[in-house]
């Protein structure tokens, strides 16, 4: 087990619309509402984030992609007699056909709309894609003009960002949500009242209290959500200002699933709590269900130790599996396990690009079980028998490993060659 899982540490150290997928609704779309106070009124920012490969990207005469789309985003009251509009315009070009089906890559955008009216306004957004003319919507979400002294929570990345040689403050842009992953995040909580000069604060995750304390580091600012080199930041000014308290590296304590941020008073009751979510964005499908994912270490555990991890009851599965690869990774900023991740990409990896014409399970195929050990291999060569069978070689330059594979019948499972 201590050899494999240290070979696994060392791989870690002609113009038509291209057939991309868009899913129904705007699943693809990560998107955000923050109202903050402007003058008399409020200003709500509207910032999105769209993956490449959720956009239909053309190929353009000199053999460039090119997507684009269009949105409109409009607050109504509830008669409908006070209707605002704002919009946003892009076009997305790239030199790289597999860009276009990238998760990881996005554009990003910003637009705000000021309300005068003490009305509670409904916010509805949507995009139309150039290439495709298909609409697709973004849940509408209501904005209240007397909300409490506490505005909701802004994510940003822990690290700031250069833009136009200076640093900034980069917004996470996830739906509000704090992603899940190797990346720390800290939370900005905005607060009318500029005479605060402390929070009490409370945080809870999947129903255990992970953080409990008193924050006195803040900043007087108005907060502005602008664009900058391609980028969403959070920018300040000296006007509509707030009490702005920072929560640092949330993420330190908190796992993947639903989040709540608890305002204090002197008692420590609750007078004003934030429900948001520790999202996991592309996490491995082998982790959907975590009873699977403790049987997948079958390719580098032995069976008493599966069993033993399978005897917790099903709802503890995901802390004991956590709680097993953790022995096995440098503590880091956040509780995103690294080689956990890379260990259940290998085995979807496995399931979708080695199953056999005959419906073999790609992860209990011999190339299957090798990559998961493994990993890519750094060369791979094809070559044939005397009797005419195909024969693939994986060579891994980094340990000196080499292992032959042989297709006996044709149906695309290939054995290993002893």
């Amino acid at each position: 087990m201590k050899k494999l899982l240290f070979l696994l540490l060392v791989v870690l150290c002609a113009n038509r619309v291209l057939p991309q997928s868009i899913p129904s609704g705007a699943s693809g779309v990560f998107s955000e509402i923050h109202s903050l106070p402007y003058d008399n009124g409020t200003i709500v920012y509207f910032s999105y984030r769209i993956p490449y490969n959720f956009l239909v990207f053309e190929k353009t005469d000199n053999g460039a992609y090119k997507a684009g789309f269009t949105l409109n985003v409009e607050a109504s009251d509830s008669l409908a007699k006070n209707i605002k509009r704002a919009g946003d315009d892009k076009d997305i070009v790239l030199e790289e056909f597999a860009k276009t089906n990238s998760v990881k890559d996005y554009v990003q955008g910003v637009v705000q709309i000021v309300l005068n009216s003490k009305e509670t306004y409904t916010i509805s957004p949507y995009f139309t894609d150039k290439s495709s003319f298909q609409d697709f919507k973004v849940r509408p979400q209501k904005v209240v003009y007397k909300s409490p002294p506490y505005c909701s929570p802004i994510v940003i990345e822990e690290a700031p960002t250069v833009c136009e040689q200076a640093s900034k403050i980069l917004l996470a842009n996830y739906n509000g949500d704090i992603p899940f992953e190797e990346k720390s995040f800290n939370l900005i909580l905005p607060v009318k009242d500029t005479s605060i000069k402390f929070l009490d604060v409370m945080v809870e995750n999947n129903g255990d209290t992970v953080f409990t304390g008193r924050l006195s580091e803040s900043f007087l600012a108005g907060i502005q959500l602008t664009e900058c080199d391609k980028k969403v930041i959070i920018d300040f000014d000296k006007k509509n200002e707030t009490r702005n308290f920072v929560l640092k590296n949330v993420t330190a304590s908190i796992h993947e699933g639903p989040v709540t941020i608890c305002i204090l008073d002197t008692a420590k009751r609750i007078i004003s709590s934030f429900r948001l979510n520790s999202v996991w964005n592309n996490k491995p499908f082998a982790l959907m269900n975590y009873e699977y994912a403790i049987k997948a270490l079958k390719f580098i555990e032995s069976d008493n130790v599966i069993d033993s991890l399978l005897s917790y009851a099903s709802e503890k599965y995901q802390r004991v599996l956590f709680d097993y690869w953790k022995k096995y990774e440098k503590p880091g900023k956040t509780k995103f396990n690294k080689l956990m991740t890379e260990y259940y990409q290998r085995v979807d990896y496995s399931a979708m690009n080695f199953r056999t014409i005959g419906n073999k399970n790609g992860i209990e195929t011999d190339r299957g079980k090798i990559y998961i050990k493994y990993g890519a291999p750094s060369k791979t060569e094809r070559t044939s028998s005397e009797k005419g069978k195909i024969i693939e070689i994986w060579l891994y330059k980094s340990n000196g490993l080499k292992f032959s594979f042989v297709d006996k019948t044709g149906n695309g499972d290939f054995t290993l060659m002893k």
